[in-house]
């Protein structure tokens, strides 16, 4: 949790970090109970929960985690969540390379919207026959938004036939948005 600390503090912060005594000190503080239901940061198996109201105050700041929380939380994220975060990297933030990173660890380790949205990005990238292939990955396991993007790349490409049967999958599947 330092490390995730630091990019927010001044230089003398950081010293006092550094402190092991009071860091200590400062973890006890946020992890004591407000009232009888509410702390700052709940203890859980090995790392810690935020509270919602704290939460809700870094959301309402339009400002970007700096590059060092993202490396952190990329290098430290479950796959599942891999997804999500290159999602609100690369929408929220336009932070792209974040994005790139974090899809192609979820998608190399299975993450199937990782997958799909790696695609996503490569497509606007102009990296049409990786993207094309992330797609197929992902449409592969029955993912009915890859099957529409891919039938989408495809129809852009001229392959219409193929087109169509992504198309007829992903509808299959109950996607209503198949073209």
């Amino acid at each position: 949790m330092p490390d995730l600390a630091a990019p927010y503090l001044t230089p003398r912060q950081r010293i006092a970090l550094a402190d092991k005594e009071k860091y200590t000190d400062a973890l006890a503080w946020a992890t004591r109970e407000i009232n009888p239901t509410v702390a700052l940061l709940e203890p859980g198996d090995g790392n810690y929960t935020v509270y919602d109201f704290a939460l809700d105050r870094l959301t309402t700041t339009d400002e970007a985690p700096p590059a060092e929380t993202w490396q952190l939380v990329v290098d430290n994220a479950e796959v599942g969540e891999l997804d999500a975060i290159g999602y609100q990297a690369e929408v929220t933030y336009g932070h792209h390379d974040v994005a790139e990173r974090a899809y192609r660890l979820g998608a190399d380790n299975g993450n199937v919207y990782a997958m799909a949205f790696l695609g996503d990005l490569l497509k606007d990238n102009g990296e049409l026959g990786e993207a094309e292939t992330w797609y197929r990955r992902a449409a592969d396991t029955g993912n009915d938004y890859a099957m529409t993007r891919l039938g989408n790349l495809l129809k852009d490409n001229g392959e219409l036939g193929e087109a169509e049967t992504w198309y007829r999958r992903a509808a299959d599947t109950g996607d209503v948005g198949a073209n």
